[in-house]
């Protein structure tokens, strides 16, 4: 009889619980759980809160929804911070406004293929060098950005905190645009 190698019963282990946790809650909405970096080093998503609560950081910029699928949405950009020299980090909370349930396929990215909605969709602008900067993504093409659920949707008045990780711009810029696919972009975003 062959008994399984304890590390790897507690590999297996541990790999399923990162999938679970990756899946979401059942009940339709991104798990609870804070913006950051995984053990895989993909962002884990954060929690969906209702109502008009607060930015949990003051906003710095506002792109508002220009499309079908955004209206009513709004992006208030809390943060455009040097991670080190090689990556910048975006934060930012998108509240849904509108009358009815915002897919989050609005958020996402539309080059190439993705296997989760994430908060893929925006780009930085640097209009000094003119060059635009896309989200930074693993060796899998997942975006280091929060991930949503399958399916899921942002209920009307309900608002939701993103991270989305960048390439860096050349030291001397102080400030980007902010540019999210069917938002305003919001432009001389701070970048500190």
């Amino acid at each position: 009889m062959t008994r399984a190698h304890p590390f790897l019963a507690a590999s297996l282990a541990a790999a399923l619980a990162c999938v679970l946790a990756a899946c979401g809650s059942s009940d339709g909405k991104p798990a609870a759980s804070p913006s950051s970096a995984g053990p895989s080093g993909r962002a884990t998503p954060s929690a969906v809160t209702s109502g008009s609560g607060a930015s949990p950081a003051p906003t710095i910029a506002t792109e508002t929804g220009a499309g079908k699928a955004t209206a009513g949405a709004r992006i208030d950009v809390t943060g455009l911070t040097r991670s080190g020299t090689s990556m910048v980090v975006l934060t930012a909370t998108i509240t849904n406004g509108g009358s009815a349930a915002m897919d989050y396929l609005a958020l996402s990215s539309r080059e190439g293929t993705y296997i989760v909605p994430s908060a893929s969709g925006v780009t930085l602008i640097d209009n000094k060098h003119r060059q635009r900067y896309f989200p930074v993504r693993d060796t899998a093409r997942h975006c280091l950005c929060t991930p949503f659920g399958i399916g899921d949707g942002l209920a009307s008045g309900d608002n939701v905190p993103v991270t989305v990780s960048f390439p860096a711009p050349p030291g001397d810029i102080t400030s980007l645009t902010v540019d999210w696919a069917g938002f305003t972009p919001a432009a001389d975003v701070p970048l500190s």
